[in-house]
């Protein structure tokens, strides 16, 4: 069944990657390192890849994220994420949407957590400088625990997504993400995600950003997981 949904994701990706040539492609890479030495020995690396395009009469969302942090020679973070989604407009403002997602976080308690669902949308505000989304979907997930002697659990589970993106000033953007999820079998198993950010231009092709992501789990695979994860971030962003 697994390999089916992995099977489900890569045509998502491939879909989106070859659709028209003449599409509205849009990437955005931001990266950050920092390295300290002396009394404290520190090492930490992020990045962050989002592409958005249009084509075949569609939009298609792909983003994805890695996080790695050392303290001495202790590994203290190693996360790897990524997401897509591709989304038509039925009328209007409202849309339907297909997507996927993988997630790979020992420190929260994840093996592998691999996802895929659908939903529906509304684009609330679409204007140039100012835009907001809001998003109901049932995403059913697969996940393989890093805690020993956890079996592996699949379950369905209802979200709620929101998206806002502002144009500040002609090069300051400010962008808000969150969603809530519950699962359907368990409803106190829940997860609160949020990321915020923002970003100020360099030039057209060059930004400085500052940023700050926040996961929750309400019912952690192991109790002595903290149940919240902060990561505050500045990074250079490349736009093409």
């Amino acid at each position: 069944m697994k390999q089916n949904i992995l099977s489900v994701l890569i045509a998502l990706i491939s879909f989106a990657v070859y659709a028209e040539e003449d599409a509205g492609w849009k990437t955005q890479l931001g990266l950050s390192y920092v390295n300290t030495s002396g009394n404290t020995e520190t090492q930490s690396f992020s990045s962050k890849l989002d592409v958005n395009g249009t084509g075949m009469g569609n939009r298609y969302i792909l983003g994805g994220s890695y996080l790695y942090g050392k303290s001495g020679d202790i590994e203290t973070a190693n996360k790897l994420n990524a997401d897509v989604r591709t989304e038509r407009v039925i009328t209007g403002r409202l849309f339907a949407f297909v997507g996927g997602g993988y997630l790979q976080d020992k420190y929260s308690g994840f093996d592998s957590r691999i996802s895929v669902g659908l939903g529906l949308g509304m684009d609330i505000i679409n204007q140039e400088k100012h835009s907001i989304k809001g998003m109901l979907s049932s995403m059913y997930f697969f996940d393989d625990y890093a805690v020993p002697d956890l079996e592996s659990e699949n379950y369905a589970t209802g979200k709620a997504g929101l998206a806002c993106d502002r144009k500040i000033k002609e090069h300051v953007t400010l962008k808000v993400l969150g969603d809530y999820m519950v699962s359907l079998e368990e409803t106190e198993r829940y997860f609160i995600t949020g990321d915020i950010s923002l970003q100020v231009g360099v030039n057209s092709r060059i930004a400085i950003g500052l940023g700050y992501l926040l996961n929750y789990q309400n019912a952690p695979p192991d109790p002595a997981i903290k149940k919240t994860d902060t990561t505050f971030l500045s990074t250079v962003v490349v736009n093409w």
